[in-house]
């Protein structure tokens, strides 16, 4: 190719035609422009294919993690209305104080309230983002706005279960000074060998017991500010996977 216009270059020269040569070198030119808009058109194309690569990753990247964190925080939110419906009717029995209740009966509604519902979300992909630069790369002020306030509302999240897990631990410490809690790993049965104690029993004098009233109310309010929080949490969630669904 390059031949051919050498040739044609050559032969103008040579036939000293001024005005056919400047509309040749006029042509070249334009061709050599061209030639330059053709290929930074394609690079400009190559590059916005490889963003629009980038976020379609992104997104279901983050799509996978938000869907996960929803599916366990629903199991947490779960546990949680287990043991406030527990608590709640602890809380009932200590107010009514009814005299047909049982030990056995008694320890049974013990075992609903002995544990604390924990959520660990993974955040392993919103953190490269973050890390990386990449948030930057959404090209969706809404998903990015969502993204940010998550970090904070986590933290929100962290304190409030904090409380929870003290409130939490007040409460089972007093169960494992006062009560047996021996007795209430036997009514789970984790260890089918295990038996009921032969030293000690989770008496309905505790049912009495102002500390243990308050501490069983701090706990139940705190399963409840929780709860708020994780129902919260998964509206936020599930608006961040709309977006990344889309």
């Amino acid at each position: 190719m390059l031949r051919f216009f050498r040739n044609i270059r050559k032969k103008l020269i040579e036939q000293k035609n001024i005005r056919k040569y400047f509309w040749y070198a006029l042509g070249e030119i334009l061709l050599v422009m061209i030639g330059i808009l053709l290929a930074l058109q394609v690079n400009n194309w190559n590059e916005k294919r490889k963003l629009a690569n980038e976020r379609i990753a992104i997104l279901d990247n983050l799509n996978v993690e938000f869907s996960e964190n929803v599916l366990e925080l629903k199991v947490s939110i779960a546990q949680l209305d287990s043991l406030k419906s527990s608590l709640g009717e602890l809380l009932r029995v200590m107010h009514d104080q009814p005299d047909t209740l049982s030990v056995e009966e008694f320890e049974i509604l013990l075992e609903g309230t002995f544990f604390t519902p924990s959520y660990s979300p993974s955040s392993f992909v919103l953190e490269e983002l973050k890390n990386s630069g990449g948030l930057t790369r959404l090209d969706d002020q809404e998903l990015e706005s969502l993204l940010f306030d998550w970090e904070r509302h986590n933290a929100e999240m962290r304190i409030v279960e904090s409380d929870f897990s003290s409130y939490g631990s007040d409460y089972i410490e007093f169960l494992t000074e006062f009560g047996s809690v021996r007795n209430l790993d036997v009514i789970i049965g984790f260890i089918p060998t295990l038996r009921k104690s032969t030293i000690t029993e989770n008496s309905l004098e505790m049912l009495k017991n102002p500390v243990f009233e308050n501490k069983a109310e701090n706990f139940y309010f705190l399963a409840y500010r929780v709860s708020l929080k994780y129902s919260e949490t998964v509206q936020k969630a599930d608006r961040i996977i709309e977006l990344t669904k889309n």
